[in-house]
């Protein structure tokens, strides 16, 4: 064709070809002007109906006058060829200059905006486009962007949408793949199966451009145009800000709506999409998206056996285990020991030290039968939350006000002891009938702890229906008698439920209180059906939402560190967003995905800040940043977070274990003795806050006797804790054989537990000199290692095992590689880090390096943050017995003795 002229355009290039003609450079001789010139295909010419139907339709389309969509300058036949005349655009395609990780947020907005007003232009005449791709959208030499082939895969037929999606699915030549795979890949579900389409399918379209143009990645993606429509049909792709934390959270709404399988799901118009980019943008740059609003969230409950109380450390001993550590280790300096404020009134710090008048809400009594008492901590629980919203208020956690025994004790007592200037509390009887429905009344009261004065008191009789607006009409009250200004945002907070679904409600509570007693496999999934089932009743309950996200980013880190696990993580997180980015729960599982799903403590520190100014009474928050801050290295911060944590939930022994832990890792024994003193008040019984003492002792005075006081009774055979104390405790004192009798007796399904229980023995056979028998269970622990390691690749405690039984197998290199493979992933983690180091170095003292096994321990005795590198631990664990007559070690014990 080049060189030809049809009619009055002499043809001379080019540009381009597709599955709805061939695309030529053309001179308009008689108005003396570039255009494109699009043919169209011969099947289409020879249908007189279709030529008349497309005539008619493409007239629409000349008539759109926008400036980022092409012109469409005729419709013209000569010499037997049907043609289209189009503006020219010189420059490239959208998809051209999408970069690897997509465009800046600057350039995003700038061809975002006009693209979804494009859109909503065409949408206003009832025109869709039908094949919106990158390489239908260009962009001039000024940069302007224009929006390509407008409604041609209607014009050129409108009849069969069907057999537009079988043309795209159907066999098709090898050099058609590509055209084949990237129109498959813009496709909206209702397009692919061939059904009728709107102009909502334009706007799944326009969500996949968005997603790729923020992350330089498609969402949906295959190996074949099949497996591709595939993906369109049944995939949830990660939100665009999972891929690029940098993103603003309402970005990620904006896409994921975009992208919900199901039409009416979506955003409705083009007009809504454009108006959501250009808000979002003006907050972009006038600096207010970080502030937060949203719904109230529910009150955070202590979760003592989560990640805190096991990954970073607890079940890590140096050299396969062979001492035991405490819950979340972080990384110190040699400190000297100093007073605590763990070992004062919780109250006295006052959370910092502000004014904040301090409020508890006690326990609602339960005046029906037990199967009612969920409802009445419902009231206590709804109650909280609200009232911690309120920047004037300090609110006691539901933990530690349901902890609390407070028999026989004065209002002044309970004062003292809480710190508390308030008390709230009430009775609650549900009168229930036949068919379910009933009447509730509640009675609350508000009382003055200085002296016992009843400020307030009222009775709610109201049907059940109503319960959740009593809810926030006492918590009104309260703040009114207490004469505390509320903010505009916390009013909403304040005045919002979580939900108005009973039954949804009732399996929330049960969730979140459901304890994880014996298997916890078995606990994992009874949790997960629980909030999966209150989701199901109410699909709205982003509280539901964030705390299953929470639960699977916590199994992911300790029990199940797999992509399928970190997959439902996102998948309950991506929910919770579509409903509200900016709810103080949503802020809590996005952080709690960035922290446990990536390390990525800088984003999960701006999440859990985030959260806390939306909630300013909320323990957890305050908890999770001063967890944040240890992994950083900011060991003071992180102390100052916990030690507020502790004023606002001062029962919560997780908290108070926590920053024994910290202080343990900064050397600082006596007040870490003191912090793991107050968890063990709360809960004498408590086999790990025991055992975290008993550890604490030896590695401060090498008290092994004292350990064993405080270790769980051998009597209660099959916990871990029971197992993994004696197992120390046997290692401790070379008794080989009780150490493997003890942790034999651990009774745990998980895979992990399970790889943790063979790789122990095995350690174990080894040091008592039975070669046989230990060759046997250590390659068996190392096949099963290997095999948990698949599914968890970046589990650098698993390589950490793994290292010590391929040393202890004299297979040096793979030991010496896995080591610093683990040290690779904790590089940047102050907490577990020195974890790492200390196993590097135990690994080359196995294997007989002991030079640059000396390096590390001197190395890691001079670092801000490595408790467990003390001279009785250093003494007493049998991973540096080869180091033993090395002069250089010896002066590393007498120097810090």
């Amino acid at each position: 064709m080049i060189g030809q002229t049809i009619s009055h355009y002499k043809i001379t290039d080019k540009l381009g070809s597709g599955g709805m003609g061939d695309v030529y450079r053309a001179r308009d001789t008689k108005l003396g002007r570039d255009v494109a010139i699009k043919f169209l295909p011969e099947e289409m010419a020879r249908d007189a109906e279709r030529r008349r139907r497309f005539e008619r339709e493409a007239r629409a389309v000349a008539a759109l006058k926008h400036p980022n969509i092409v012109t469409i300058y005729s419709v013209e036949e000569a010499a037997g060829r049907h043609f289209i005349t189009m503006e020219l655009v010189e420059g490239q395609s959208l998809r051209d200059v999408i970069p690897r990780g997509g465009l800046s947020l600057e350039r995003l907005f700038d061809l975002a905006i006009p693209l979804a007003d494009a859109i909503s232009s065409a949408h206003e005449s009832s025109i869709t486009h039908r094949d919106l791709k990158p390489a239908n959208i260009m962009l001039d030499h000024s940069g302007r962007l224009k929006v390509l082939d407008f409604g041609l895969a209607k014009l050129l037929d409108p009849t069969a949408d069907a057999e537009r999606a079988k043309t795209v699915v159907g066999s098709v030549s090898d050099t058609a793949v590509g055209q084949i795979l990237g129109t498959a890949a813009y496709m909206s579900p209702e397009q692919a199966e061939g059904k009728p389409i709107d102009h909502r399918s334009d706007i799944f379209s326009l969500g996949i451009v968005l997603y790729e143009m923020a992350t330089g990645e498609r969402p949906f993606k295959g190996d074949t145009h099949i497996s591709t429509i595939s993906s369109v049909l049944k995939d949830n792709p990660p939100s665009v800000t999972s891929l690029k934390h940098s993103l603003p959270h309402h970005l990620g709404r904006i896409v994921n709506r975009c992208l919900e399988k199901k039409p009416d799901k979506r955003f409705q118009s083009a007009k809504d999409i454009h108006n959501e980019l250009e808000g979002l943008k003006k907050e972009v740059d006038s600096g207010e998206l970080t502030e937060t609003v949203g719904a109230a969230p529910a009150a955070a409950r202590s979760r003592s056996w989560l990640p805190f109380a096991i990954v970073g450390g607890v079940i890590v001993i140096v050299a396969g285990m062979w001492m035991v550590r405490s819950p979340m280790q972080d990384d110190g300096n040699k400190t000297q020991p100093t007073q605590v404020a763990a070992s004062s009134a919780p109250g006295s710090a006052r959370a910092g030290g502000d004014n904040r008048k301090m409020t508890i809400v006690f326990p609602f009594e339960n005046l029906g039968p037990p199967e009612d008492a969920y409802f009445a901590a419902g009231m206590t629980e709804e109650i909280t939350s609200r009232l911690a919203a309120v920047s004037g208020l300090g609110v006691i956690s539901r933990t530690s006000a349901t902890q609390y025994d407070r028999t026989g004790k004065t209002m002044k007592q309970i004062g003292e002891d809480l710190g508390v200037d308030y008390v709230l509390e009430g009775t609650v009887r549900w009168a229930k009938r036949a068919d379910g429905s009933g009447r509730v009344r509640i009675t609350p009261q508000l009382i003055r702890v200085s002296d016992d004065t009843h400020l307030w008191s009222d009775t709610y009789d109201r049907e059940l229906d109503d319960i959740f607006d009593v809810q926030s009409d006492i918590a009104g009250r309260v703040i009114e008698q207490l004469d505390v200004t509320l903010l505009g945002s916390e009013r909403v907070l304040v005045e919002t439920a979580l939900t108005k679904n009973m039954k949804a409600y009732k399996l929330y509570m049960q969730a979140k209180d459901l304890e994880p007693e014996g298997d916890f496999a078995e606990y994992d999934m009874r949790r997960v059906k629980l909030f999966e089932k209150a989701i199901e009743l109410d699909p709205g309950f982003i509280a539901a939402r964030s705390e299953l996200s929470i639960h699977h980013s916590s199994h992911y880190t300790i029990f199940d560190h797999t992509d399928g696990r970190l997959s439902r993580a996102r998948k309950a997180l991506q929910a919770a967003e579509t409903i509200d980015p900016d709810h103080h729960r949503t802020r809590l599982a996005r952080g709690y995905y960035l922290y446990y799903g990536f390390r990525d403590y800088d984003q999960a520190l701006t999440e859990f800040l985030a959260a806390l100014a939306a909630v300013p009474s909320d323990a957890e928050a305050q908890q999770a940043i001063g967890y944040i801050y240890r992994r950083q290295g900011k060991w003071d911060q992180s102390n100052a977070a916990l030690e507020k944590a502790l004023d606002l939930d001062p029962r919560d022994e997780d908290i108070a274990s926590n920053l024994a832990t910290t202080y343990r890792g900064m050397r600082r024994f006596e007040d870490a003795v003191r912090a793991i003193e107050r968890a063990i008040d709360v809960d004498p019984d408590d086999d790990q806050n025991r055992w975290a003492k008993a550890r604490y002792m030896v590695a401060w005075k090498g008290d092994v006797d004292a350990a064993r006081e405080l270790a769980p009774p051998k009597s209660t055979r099959g916990g871990f804790w029971q197992a993994l104390s004696w197992f120390s405790i046997h290692m401790w004192e070379r008794n080989y054989s009780a150490a493997i009798e003890a942790v034999q007796e651990m009774k745990e399904t998980s895979p992990l537990f399970q790889a943790l229980q063979s790789h122990l023995i095995a350690v174990a056979e080894a040091l008592a000199e039975d070669p046989r028998a230990a060759r046997r269970s250590l390659e068996a622990s190392a096949r099963e290692l290997e095999t948990v390691l698949d599914g968890a690749p970046s589990n650098s405690v698993i390589r950490q095992w793994l290292s010590v039984t391929y040393a202890i197998l004299d297979r040096k290199d793979a030991a010496v590689r896995e080591a610093k493979l683990a040290v690779d992933l904790t590089a940047k983690d102050n907490f577990a880090g020195p974890e790492s180091l200390e196993n590097l170095a135990a690994v080359y003292a196995i294997i007989g390096r002991h030079e640059e096994a000396i390096d590390l321990l001197e190395r890691l005795m001079n670092t801000v943050y490595s408790g467990s590198i003390t001279p009785n631990l250093l003494k007493l664990n049998a991973a540096w017995d080869p180091l033993r007559k090395n002069p250089r070690f010896q002066k590393l014990l007498q120097e810090n003795i």
